[in-house]
């Protein structure tokens, strides 16, 4: 399992970059829509990784539609092409530690290109790094995929002055924790009939749950989860009516 250090109360993280629908030609972009354009944006100026960054972390979630699982997959496709051309220039492994004591965008190329690999070979030097106040995204990736790994090591997370202690096998993937399936569950069932607001609090929701690692979403927290990130959304498109549909929905679900 995991435990903060003694004397520091376990801490929610929150997200540093919330993702939210983005205005574009007066129509509102959803989440969907703007991760694909990430994508190819990454993929024409060459950033592979960073593209198998985005692609990696979508093709983890348990819900996503047809179309978009469709472009995931080419996307891949293109991502392995290139990196079957160009092998002779992949990270070496010093680089690769070097990179993790970069800036963030370094950090967070160094974590995709360690993801795919076996990560036991790099245990001592994750854990090194994980005690030293990395970027919160790339860290909580990295604890995402040890624990994907099933990795049997223990690591110490500091973060602001607060540590948790855990071992990776002991830790839930995002995709495959109970609470967070569950809320996401309850958000379709909830926004049906609203998908742009439904895809903005997917987004949301998700990017908490990789925020809070090592910990997990309890299946007792789905309810107030998905009902906050349901709220944000509408507090922020003014749309109240939505929220109070949703919340007597879920809660109507609950009460069964």
């Amino acid at each position: 399992g995991f435990e903060s250090r003694p004397g520091h109360q376990k801490k929610h993280r929150q997200s540093q970059a919330v993702f939210y629908s983005f205005q574009q030609g007066g129509k509102a972009m959803n989440y969907y829509d703007q991760i694909q354009r990430e994508i190819e944006q990454a993929l024409e100026k060459q950033e592979f990784d960073q593209a198998a960054f985005l692609v990696r972390k979508e093709m983890e979630m348990p819900y996503m539609p047809f179309a978009f699982e469709k472009f995931l997959q080419k996307a891949q496709r293109e991502i392995r092409a290139h990196a079957k051309t160009n092998a002779a220039v992949s990270f070496s492994d010093e680089q690769l530690m070097a990179m993790l004591e970069g800036d963030e965008e370094r950090q967070m190329i160094a974590v995709t290109a360690l993801g795919e690999r076996n990560l036991r070979v790099y245990e001592r030097d994750i854990a090194f790094w994980l005690q030293r106040d990395p970027n919160p995204e790339a860290a909580a990736m990295m604890i995402d995929a040890l624990a994907d790994q099933a990795v049997p090591y223990e690591f110490t997370y500091a973060q602001n002055g607060l540590f948790y202690t855990f071992y990776a096998d002991a830790v839930t993937p995002v995709a495959r924790q109970i609470g967070v399936q569950k809320a996401l569950t309850l958000l379709e069932s909830a926004l049906a009939r609203n998908p742009g607001l439904k895809e903005m609090a997917r987004g949301r929701l998700i990017h908490e749950a990789f925020m809070r690692l090592p910990l997990a979403i309890e299946e007792e927290e789905a309810e107030m989860l998905v009902l906050e990130n349901i709220q944000a959304v509408c507090t922020m498109m003014e749309d109240r009516e939505t929220y109070e549909q949703a919340k007597k929905m879920i809660e109507t679900t609950e009460a069964v």
